[in-house]
């Protein structure tokens, strides 16, 4: 297994070409608005159900059919020093690099499994702020992704949440990685946090998740949420959606954000949902990828 890709190839990208890759426009943009398409795989990794024996063809689905430039990745909790990861894991980072994709970092999926990991943990058995931000350094000083999405799963709030981002920039955060934040489960709720401005200006990103039956994933909401955010761009994370959803009053699937103007969208587990085990595209993969893939 290629590791020593891994940290040779991230020494030679400057802050610079980072900066071009996330804020500029792809040489391929996407037939509408949207910038980047980033595919969730970070439950399959994690269950290995992408591995050494099939990752290359399931990546390639992604970025060839599927129309992908970016790919999310889970970050374990249970990890303590990211060199543990597995080769499934190095294989599949090593190979989305030289493929020339972006990365998005982000905790694997569910807060309650915090409690289980001791390593993260005060002596009151909550999360301490200290030991995560520490815990999210040495991965993503490490790994250097492109973007890190840190600050779902620990619910913060008002001045802990400040105090968190500052705690992982002045830590010593490589100056490569890109810092999305907000990303509550539902619009109205992430604009209701951009009241606080001081936390607006401390990130890169704001990301909203829109999922589910009760969504407000609206057109309206989305451009709300654009309008409120300002000069940062706004990502749409973990969206499940079809690409086109009207069964309620309002369009709330995947192309509702994208006419909105996201500047880009978060396939939430684009393999199995929209890449199937022999690398060809589901229904909902399908749509997508006449909608949004590259002309």
């Amino acid at each position: 297994m290629d590791r020593l890709y891994l940290n040779s190839r991230l020494k030679c990208l400057s802050f610079v070409l980072i900066a071009l890759l996330l804020w500029a426009n792809p040489v391929n943009a996407y037939r509408n608005k949207v910038e980047y398409l980033v595919c969730d795989i970070g439950s399959a990794l994690t269950d290995s159900k992408i591995n050494i024996n099939n990752y290359r063809q399931i990546v390639d689905a992604l970025i060839n059919k599927l129309h992908c430039n970016g790919i999310k990745v889970h970050m374990d909790y249970a990890v303590k020093d990211p060199e543990q990861y597995s080769n499934n894991y190095f294989g599949i980072f090593n190979h989305a690099l030289k493929s020339n994709m972006i990365i998005l970092a982000e905790p694997s999926d569910s807060h309650r499994m915090l409690g289980k990991h001791k390593h993260l943990l005060n002596q009151k058995g909550k999360i301490d702020d200290q030991k995560y931000a520490d815990w999210v350094l040495a991965y993503a000083n490490y790994f250097a992704p492109q973007l890190l999405n840190v600050f779902n799963d620990i619910q913060l709030k008002g001045k802990r949440y400040k105090s968190m981002v500052d705690k992982i920039r002045q830590g010593g955060l490589d100056r490569r990685v890109a810092l999305m934040g907000l990303g509550r489960p539902n619009i109205v709720e992430t604009i209701k946090l951009l009241d606080d401005a001081k936390l607006k200006k401390k990130l890169d990103f704001i990301g909203s998740r829109a999922s589910g039956p009760n969504s407000d994933a609206t057109q309206k909401n989305w451009k709300r949420l654009i309008k409120k955010a300002g000069k940062i761009k706004v990502w749409s994370t973990d969206n499940g959606a079809s690409w086109s959803d009207t069964s309620g009053d309002a369009e709330k699937g995947i192309r509702a954000a994208v006419d909105a103007g996201v500047f880009g969208i978060v396939l939430k587990d684009a393999y199995p949902a929209y890449v199937k085990d022999d690398g060809g595209l589901t229904d909902k993969g399908v749509a997508i990828a006449e909608a949004v893939g590259k002309p």
